[in-house]
């Protein structure tokens, strides 16, 4: 199953609880740049940085899609970047820092 998050605090007790699935990080563009995948209790998807205030992970210019196998996530990325722009390389890349 993959699911998207509406609020910050939903997505942040989710990490909580959640540290062996993943995360797609994904730019509300879609852009292909922004596309990577995190496990859920990585670092840089669950602590406050520059980019990353309060709202910033899940609220004003990121998305993050969970599911249990990553795999999925790099499918959904590619189709939705077809869906989106008939672009075809919508491939997420895996977090070098948390998997």
């Amino acid at each position: 199953m993959i699911r998207t998050f509406e609020t910050e605090a939903e997505y942040l007790q989710w990490c909580k609880t959640n540290g062996d699935r993943f995360v797609l990080n994904v730019h509300r563009s879609l852009s292909p740049v922004s596309l990577m995948i995190h496990r859920a209790h990585g670092r840089l998807i669950i602590k406050y940085q520059d980019k990353t205030q309060p709202g910033g992970f899940v609220e004003k210019q990121y998305l993050r899609v969970d599911s249990r196998d990553a795999g999925k996530l790099k499918n959904w990325a590619r189709k939705k970047r077809l869906a989106h722009r008939g672009i075809l390389d919508g491939i997420a890349r895996e977090c070098k820092v948390c998997m």
